[in-house]
């Protein structure tokens, strides 16, 4: 298996940011656990990955507007897993934070958090990027003066068997959906729904899942999960559950969720006291429950993700360079530490090179 890993090479603003090399490249033994680090590819701030099919890779630079930030395409190599850039194309927005891919419309859509808007980009036959051919502009502000100030786009759900596109946007406390159509040969957006959630709850990270038919949102800036309804194709949230404990004193500051591929249980980083929270997920009574908080053996755990065969759980540790790996009980949903992969500067994000 291989692995990927985008990491914060240079600061953004000040506050955030990092030292990393770019992406990194990996290969996983599933049957142990462990990384092997195979090279860097050197490119400014790569912060989310996205890796359609065993050719592309696709990213962006995470910097301000005034910056220039830009979305790239990589080619594979298929021998030894290399990067090439094939193309890059200028954001019309500022700090793109996520990026995602539809297959079906074959196009590459990007969030940006400081602009609050959302680019879609065609893609061609040869996996480079076209002119986008849409921008989905949000507006509005929420109650915390200091984060939701203005919308703030955080991350794309593509739910392709629904046409639609689900966005958190956290400076204006909602999710927007988007259905999905081609019209004269161009991918075209309709806005479908603008979903409330609680105020001051800060929308972060948001999944789809294929088996329960439901929508897990995470909140960062209250550090809670929103189960949301979805089988009939609308989006109706309908309860939202703490993933702190109730002596928890810290600022709430939850970066990543993950779900098993059976739905029943969820991983959630919480990077304001390096934990990870374990979750429950109730079938028959569509609730969620805490069985577990386990610490990611470093500092400001953002990305987690499950392995292809749901054995194991990797935590990128921004601040102390380095990637955990935790065993997973799937029965139990539980994780106990396995192995810790150190100087990985500032990584940030994980993925899977997919399975040919």
């Amino acid at each position: 298996m291989i692995l990927y890993a985008g990491s914060f090479t240079e600061m953004i603003d000040g506050i955030l940011g990092g030292h990393g090399n770019g992406i990194s490249c990996f290969r996983f033994d599933p049957s142990n656990g462990t990384l092997q680090f195979l090279h860097h590819h050197l490119t400014i701030n790569p912060s989310y990955l996205c890796i359609p099919s065993t050719k592309y890779l696709y990213t962006h630079t995470e910097v301000l507007e005034v910056n220039k930030p830009r979305v790239q395409v990589f080619k594979i190599n298929e021998y030894d897993f290399s990067l090439l850039l094939l193309s890059e194309l200028e954001i019309p927005g500022g700090c793109p934070c996520h990026i995602n891919f539809s297959k079906k419309y074959n196009c590459i859509l990007v969030a940006c958090y400081e602009t609050g808007n959302i680019i879609i980009y065609p893609v061609g036959q040869d996996g480079k990027l076209l002119p986008p051919r849409s921008i989905l502009q949000h507006e509005g502000s929420s109650v915390n003066k200091l984060r939701q100030e203005r919308a703030h786009a955080h991350a794309v759900a593509v739910d392709d068997n629904m046409n639609k596109i689900l966005v958190t946007d956290l400076g204006i406390d909602k999710i927007m959906v988007y259905q999905m159509e081609i019209k004269n040969g161009k991918v075209e957006t309709k806005l479908k729904q603008a979903v409330p959630m609680l105020p001051g709850s800060g929308p972060r990270h948001i999944i789809v899942h294929a088996q329960t038919k439901l929508v897990y949102t995470l909140n960062e800036l209250s550090s809670t999960i929103t189960l949301m309804d979805y089988r009939d194709g609308d989006l109706k949230p309908l309860q939202t559950y703490q993933t702190l404990p109730d002596d928890f004193k810290e600022i709430p500051n939850a970066a990543a969720i993950r779900v098993s591929e059976d739905g029943k249980f969820i991983y959630v980083s919480e990077r304001a006291d390096d934990c990870i929270s374990i979750v429950k997920f109730d079938y028959d009574n569509d609730t969620v429950e805490i069985i577990g908080r386990i610490n990611t053996m470093g500092k400001t755990p953002r990305d987690v993700i499950l392995d292809p065969t749901g054995n194991w759980l990797l935590i990128a540790n921004q601040d102390s360079d380095s990637i955990a790996i935790f065993k997973v009980d799937k029965a139990k949903g539980m994780i106990i530490p396995a192995n810790l992969v150190e100087g990985i500067g500032s990584p940030v994000c994980l993925e899977w090179l997919p399975a040919k």
